[in-house]
């Protein structure tokens, strides 16, 4: 199965399309389109360790592929730590190989005085 993901991480504006592509034993690939050049870093040290199987990639003994990935990224650029790009590779993981359902994921930031 392939899912496609569209995300807009904010304030830095560099909106990412990301492809999964799954085959029938949740092996999985991705594929980037993005103007951040981190992100572009980042699709490259995944796609060296890809397919990743998306059942190891749940594992709750072992941080994922995916997030040790964009941290190692994020230590060494300093890029932040907050970046919605990860989350978003990982719930594309999640829907190509069947381990969850489509749906939307958003967080609304209101400022309170």
């Amino acid at each position: 199965m392939k899912t496609k993901i569209e995300i807009n991480p904010g304030i830095c504006n560099f909106k990412t399309m990301v492809s999964a592509s799954a085959d029938k034993r949740r092996n999985v690939e991705f594929e980037f389109e993005t103007e951040c050049e981190l992100i572009k870093s980042f699709d490259m040290l995944l796609n060296k360790k890809t397919p990743l199987a998306g059942l190891k990639e749940l594992s709750p003994t072992n941080e994922s592929t995916i997030m040790e990935s964009a941290r190692s990224l994020l230590i060494s650029k300093g890029c932040c730590e907050a970046c919605a790009v990860p989350i978003g590779v990982c719930k594309a993981m999640y829907v190509a190989t069947g381990l969850a359902l489509p749906a939307d994921v958003s967080l609304i930031i209101m400022n309170e005085s």
